[in-house]
């Protein structure tokens, strides 16, 4: 079990975390309206940077669609992906931009596309 683990406990002891060797990844599940406060304490906490943000549409498979922000804890040559469930029906996430915290590089994941623009 990787340290990283045990530094990210630190700072999400609330939610589940499990250790992915083969990529070197703590998983953390949160539910969709815990994403800006979990975002946070990794970025804040562990001065991890936000990497990449990705969607999934897991519909077929039944599980609406995923959420992942990957942080790069780079003390622990690991990563943090912090990722939640959708319902299919209401797919919708609270954004992890406008927060105290400089997590701005959100941004660019986050837009609205042109077509659902009001």
């Amino acid at each position: 079990m990787s340290g990283a683990l045990g530094h990210v406990a630190t700072v999400l002891p609330e939610h589940r975390a499990s250790w992915d060797a083969a990529a070197r990844t703590v998983r953390v599940e949160v539910p969709g309206p815990a994403l800006p406060d979990a975002c946070g304490a990794v970025r804040a906490g562990l001065d991890a940077p936000l990497t990449v943000m990705t969607a999934t549409d897991d519909r077929a498979l039944g599980r609406g669609y995923g959420l992942a922000y990957v942080f790069s804890l780079d003390a622990a040559d690991a990563f943090v992906s912090i990722e939640a469930r959708l319902d299919p029906e209401h797919p919708s996430f609270p954004s992890v931009t406008p927060r105290p915290w400089p997590l701005k590089t959100a941004a660019s994941y986050e837009r609205t596309p042109p077509a659902n623009r009001p």
